[in-house]
């Protein structure tokens, strides 16, 4: 029995970069056909938010990278952290914890920045620290919670993980709609 390898991710790099080097661009699925598989199995970016672990689908994900410079916009919601500039392009940073009401992050030597898009345009989310790239079986997805009112179409699902490990999986999607609203 082959050990699966454990990913180490870089400071920064193209979500592709962390896929397993056999599969191309034309082996990859979009998620419509994944969900056209009873037990289809997908890979996962896998961050921490203050001590609970969340994820988006590495599909969605476009890079991470260091947090550098970010500068502050006047007049925008605390939960925009300001804007950076990603090779000439201007990308608004969110703060994901301040988004979703689980505080404030801290930058730190660990603190990332997971670049995604929306509407061809991108978005910067902040998060306390990047874990891992996990290959999770549908299977393993908890898709509906009892209370739709708590998951407010932010998630996506809850993955249920070797004993009592849970990973909220977010539909990033639907937190910007959301909070893009406000601004």
């Amino acid at each position: 029995m082959e050990k699966e390898k454990k990913i180490i991710l870089p400071a920064y790099g193209l979500a592709e970069d962390f896929i397993a080097p056999q599969a191309s661009i034309e082996e990859k699925s979009s998620p419509a056909e994944d969900q056209s598989e009873p037990d289809a199995v997908r890979k996962y970016v896998i961050f921490f938010l203050g001590q609970e672990e969340y994820g988006l689908l590495i599909s969605e994900v476009r890079e991470i990278n260091r947090v550098g410079r970010i500068t502050r916009v006047p007049n925008s919601p605390e939960f925009i952290k300001g804007v950076i500039n990603l090779r000439g392009k201007i990308v608004p940073v969110i703060e994901l914890k301040g988004g979703l009401n689980l505080g404030k992050t801290q930058i730190a030597k660990e603190t990332r920045i997971v670049v995604v898009e929306r509407d061809a345009k991108l978005f910067g989310l902040l998060v306390d620290r990047i874990s891992q790239v996990l290959s999770i079986s549908e299977s393993q997805i908890e898709e509906k919670l009892d209370d739709a009112r708590i998951a407010q179409g932010f998630i996506r699902g809850v993955a249920k993980l070797e004993g009592t490990r849970l990973v909220i999986l977010l539909n990033y999607e639907e937190i910007l709609e959301k909070m893009l609203k406000k601004v």
